[in-house]
């Protein structure tokens, strides 16, 4: 490509006014420039041909644009750095498969729309952190990121669950650095992110991500040395296997479900050894708890989940996760009312006679609200009310309720695993808004919903999958109405139909969702029929005539000749199954171990570990400081950030302690 050909696709990321004033700025440049395009400000260019375009260093330089389509022709790109501007819209899928980009950091920006699966070998550094991107990863993330070593997706918008298999994380089998903090992801932690044996730092935190911790991510030769996995929903207990990590210094886990107790040969004074750092006149050797450094023991609370922890008192509620922040509480059975009331925005609800908070009114007395002669609360009746927001987990602190019927709402966000410590009988979120899994504990609570009865334990019976729907938004105890399957990949947990409008009988008589790829499958099949009648009966005209003109001639005519592709319709045909919501599929990887010369300016700008870390931390919220930890004071000044905990758990996980 000429360097005239590539000087006009450098300038199509100048657009607009203030696309011409920013470039006015700029050594180069401009159409006319006389400057050579090589020694344009944050252009680099081969330096054996010294005319190949490698690299555009744009980071910090008030850019407003989009990404060019155009940029795609640069094949020789190895290098895509726009760090820190006023880019939006969304990455081009020309760009994402330059095939010898080797980094690409398009931190801190607005750029909108979904994650791309990069295709070039070469890559070794995706920093995307700080965006507006949305929807999934997709399950061949890592098809071609064998020599991936960092990738930060962190502060962006993106849901579903982390995909498993070997073209998922699994084929990035270099990769030093995994950050997807600050998202929205749900389901499992997949277990075989431990099978990376070069990854260093894993940045979970910040999720809605549940149950255990799997055994498999801390195998005995794994070289972790700083895990984060604060702020989620996982549960069980936290797992000994983190003494496997002979490498570990940082490890959070507060904000979590976790009980029981944190392992002893865990509580080591190298993990997370800047809680007590230039604290020895606040704490002797003596009086530390290394284990309060990780997560505040259960019936604690603390500002930030971890040392120093205030235990709660008989007057409390009982507080039965590690690492817990705020107050201890005393709530009475009303408060927690008022809670949900708040919770799901009760003053939007329709309800005839809504009494709820209202001035002399008795909780027992809400409307949807029913009290045992006691006086406590057994059940909360609120279908078809109009009620939005979340559930909040305090609800789980009524230890009488039974019953809790929220379907048909306008319920968002995730079903909290705090629902196990309720002795409830039924559960039914179905025709909602809610997003993620079912928490694996829940699954496990016999009872809900006729859940274990039969000696089987289905999640589905708590509520249908996302992907899946039945006409009660779950699966009975028997096996009169099951979760089926959805072919327009419904985005909700407890979905009570596929798609609106177009629908089949199914055998029973039932009405059965068709969606849209549905529809579309009978009207291309229709259609690809009518063609074929058409072409059967123009050929048989054809033959006709011939037949009449030269008999001699005639070649006798198979049903092969009408074979046609898409000529038949079966239901169901060309109809691909959803994605299971918690196992991405897997596809072949890819390698290319190729190697040129090094790329200049990118290397610095990605990286040498510090300076990575530094990034990585600045973004999260700054907690507040408190006098008796003026040693992790410090490192969250170093960082700008909010130095919190990471994950757990493992078989044990499954024993959990008695419901309260």
């Amino acid at each position: 490509m000429s360097s005239l050909d590539q000087k006009q696709i450098i300038l199509t990321i100048v657009q607009g006014a203030d696309g011409k004033e920013w470039a006015a700025e700029k050594n180069g440049w401009s159409r006319d420039s006389t400057v050579p395009l090589c020694d344009w400000e944050g252009i680099m260019c081969n330096p054996v041909d010294k005319a190949t375009v490698e690299a555009v260093e744009l980071a910090q330089s008030d850019l407003s644009a989009t990404i060019p389509e155009e940029y795609g022709q640069l094949t020789g790109l190895r290098g895509l750095m726009l760090r820190q501007n006023m880019i939006f819209g969304t990455i081009p899928n020309s760009v994402a498969n330059l095939p010898n980009l080797e980094v690409i950091d398009l931190s801190l920006n607005k750029i909108s729309g979904s994650l791309p699966v990069f295709k070039s070998t070469k890559l070794r550094t995706v920093l995307l952190f700080g965006n507006l991107l949305s929807g999934p990863i997709a399950p061949n993330v890592g098809e071609y990121g064998k020599n991936m070593i960092e990738y930060d997706i962190r502060e962006n918008e993106l849901t579903g669950t982390i995909p498993m298999g070997a073209a998922a994380f699994e084929g990035m089998e270099n990769l030093n650095t995994l950050t997807l903090s600050q998202n929205n992801f749900s389901g499992f932690i997949p277990g075989s992110l431990g099978k990376l044996k070069e990854m260093e730092f894993l940045y979970l935190d910040k999720n809605n991500l549940v149950g255990p911790v799997p055994r498999d991510l801390l195998p005995s030769d794994s070289k972790l040395s700083e895990v984060w996995l604060h702020q989620n929903a996982l549960s069980g207990t936290v797992p000994s296997a983190f003494s496997n990590l002979v490498f570990l210094i940082d490890l959070y886990i507060d904000g979590n479900k976790f009980t029981g107790t944190i392992p002893k040969d865990i509580c080591k004074d190298e993990v997370n050894k800047d809680f007590f750092e230039g604290a020895d006149d606040l704490v002797s050797l003596e009086d530390r708890d290394y284990c309060q450094s990780i997560a505040c023991p259960v019936n604690t609370v603390s500002e930030e989940g971890v040392y120093p922890c205030e235990e709660c008192g008989a007057s409390s509620f009982y507080n039965p996760y590690l690492g817990q922040s705020g107050q201890c509480v005393d709530l009475s059975e009303k408060d927690i009312l008022e809670i949900f009331f708040q919770a799901t925005n009760g003053e939007t609800w329709s309800i005839d006679g809504m009494n709820w908070m209202r001035d002399g009114v008795e909780d027992c007395d809400f409307i949807g609200i029913t009290c045992d002669s006691f006086g406590q609360v057994t059940e909360i009746v609120l279908s078809n009310a109009d009620l939005s927001g979340t559930i909040p987990p305090e609800i789980a602190f009524l230890e009488h309720l039974h019953i809790l019927d929220l379907s048909d709402n306008k319920i968002t966000g995730f079903l909290p695993s705090d629902l196990r410590f309720t002795p409830l009988d039924v559960l039914n979120i179905g025709g909602n808004k809610m997003r993620g899994i079912v928490p694996p504990k829940l699954c496990l609570d016999e009872g809900i919903n006729g859940n274990g009865k039969d000696g089987q334990y289905r999640c589905d019976r708590i509520a249908c999958p996302v992907g899946m729907y039945s006409s009660t938004g779950r699966s009975s105890a028997g096996s009169e109405i099951s979760c089926q399957n959805c072919y327009d990949e419904v985005q909700f947990l407890g979905s009570k139909y596929c798609d609106e409008r177009f629908y089949l009988q199914s055998p029973s008589g039932k009405k059965t969702g068709l969606g849209l790829s549905g529809k579309m499958a009978i009207t291309i099949s229709t259609i690809s029929l009518i063609v074929a009648i058409g072409v059967f009966i123009v050929m048989r005209r054809t033959r006709k005539e011939r037949m009449v003109m030269d008999e001699s001639e005639q070649v006798p005519m198979t049903d092969e000749m009408f074979n046609l592709e898409g000529s038949s319709f079966s239901e169901g045909n060309n109809m691909p199954p959803p994605a299971d919501p918690l196992y991405a599929g897997t596809f072949p990887g890819t390698g290319d171990d190729s190697a040129g010369h090094s790329l200049p300016h990118a290397e610095e700008l990605i990286t040498k570990k510090e300076k990575s870390k530094k990034d990585k931390k600045k973004k999260s919220s700054k907690k507040k400081d408190k006098s008796s930890r003026k040693s992790h004071a410090k490192k969250l000044e170093a960082v700008n950030s909010e130095d919190k905990k990471e994950q757990n758990s493992a078989n044990e996980v499954w024993l959990d302690v008695p419901k309260i």
